[in-house]
């Protein structure tokens, strides 16, 4: 019985060291490359690849324990970002038709804004341009549809900070930094 209890603890110790060994974590992309000013194309397969992809880009958020990072902010050309659902008061916004696993990232493929209502003015980081965050007018609220990574569809409606994170990262699907449309810059040490 010690024997097969071992071999069961082994088994499993392998395989979550093979998940941790598979796990990428990408470089990002900064303001002068050529990706970040693209339209991504929307995703047509939900295989193995895109599966692998969404991961990536999943993991290297987690690393820079951000709150949402687009496909093409790490060289991906592909329509989707990934929005933390490990970071605070995410809960507190997402519609409650939509269940958010706390192991699970939110990531939107192919995602629409479908509805927008009320204005936000703040201010905004963005991995992609170091050094300065950027003040911008956003919607106080957002819906949004989008695929999961099975392709199944879901609508998902954000206010506050999320409604504006999910702008953010959405403008970086068709090209947009945050600095295109700022109000005002400063530095900041980031």
């Amino acid at each position: 019985m010690k024997k097969f209890m071992c071999i069961i603890f082994f088994s499993f110790l392998f395989s979550n060291v093979c998940l941790v060994a598979n796990a990428q974590v990408l470089d990002v992309l900064t303001d002068e490359h050529p990706t970040l000013r693209s339209v991504c194309i929307e995703v047509q397969k939900f295989d193995e690849e895109t599966s692998k992809k969404v991961q990536n880009v999943t993991d290297t958020l987690e690393k820079l324990q951000g709150a949402g990072l687009a496909a093409n902010q790490v060289g991906y050309t592909e329509r989707f970002f990934t929005i933390s659902s490990q970071a605070d008061g995410i809960r507190e916004y997402y519609n409650k038709d939509f269940q958010i696993k706390d192991d699970q990232p939110l990531v939107f493929i192919n995602p629409r804004i479908i509805k927008t209502e009320g204005v936000q003015t703040g201010w905004e980081a963005c991995f992609s341009l170091k050094g300065f965050a950027y003040q911008l007018v956003r919607p106080m609220s957002v819906v949004v549809e989008a695929l999961d990574v099975h392709g199944n569809p879901f609508k998902f409606e954000a206010k506050g900070f999320w409604a504006k994170c999910i702008c953010h990262e959405y403008d970086h699907l068709n090209g947009i930094l945050c600095k295109d449309n700022a109000i005002k810059s400063q530095p900041i040490d980031f």
